[in-house]
């Protein structure tokens, strides 16, 4: 199992496998730059306003905050904020179309989640997406507006896959990484500059 890299396309048989295999898609110039850099202005600017929250980690009763696991800031995409990522909407629901289309997934719906790490250090431990129980996450998407990220600032998506193989995935600008939630573990390595994100999360 691997990831796969390229620009974004109608999914060929062999992304499908590697999907299904318990790989990532990785695909690359997806909005483009100025579309991206927006993003992330537009996600320093929640962070500037207060917006933000220390995230947490679990669900309903066993959701708590543990600075331990992870230490990013996060916000939903909502009414308040939806007006200030229209174009990463609409990729994510190309998402959502592509999965049904070529994987069959039948996904319905996604959350997005706005997340921002400060660059001190923070990290996110290794864990999944799915939780356990019904209406769980299948399929994870994420959107990188990184414009200006370097190899120093860290932050790197560690992927680890069912083989026992480790790739490391740089949070780059205008890059977006698509998985199973209920399969690959991952974690967030620590981050030494701001580093934002999107994520979406789908249901079926």
């Amino acid at each position: 199992m691997r990831s796969m890299h390229g620009d974004w396309c109608p999914w060929d048989d062999e992304m499908v496998q590697v999907l299904g295999d318990g790989g990532a898609l990785v695909f690359d110039g997806v909005l483009g730059k100025s579309v991206a850099s927006d993003t992330f202005q537009q996600i320093v600017e929640l962070a500037r306003e207060g917006a933000l929250r220390n995230a947490g980690v679990g669900r309903m009763g066993s959701h708590r905050q543990d600075e331990s696991v992870r230490q990013d800031l996060i916000a939903w995409v909502d009414a308040d904020t939806e007006d200030r990522f229209t174009r990463i909407s609409v990729l994510f629901e190309q998402v959502r179309q592509a999965a049904n289309e070529y994987c069959w997934m039948g996904v319905k719906r996604f959350d997005t989640q706005i997340a921002m790490y400060p660059g001190d250090g923070a990290q996110y431990d290794r864990h999944r997406d799915a939780f356990h129980g019904q209406m769980s996450r299948v399929l994870t998407a994420i959107y990188y507006p990184n414009v200006d990220w370097q190899p120093a600032h860290g932050g790197q998506l560690r992927v680890f896959f069912s083989n026992g193989t480790v790739e490391e995935i740089e949070p780059m600008g205008d890059r977006l990484v698509v998985f199973l939630s209920e399969i690959l573990d991952h974690q967030v390595l620590p981050v030494f500059s701001a580093r934002a994100a999107l994520t979406a999360w789908y249901y079926p």
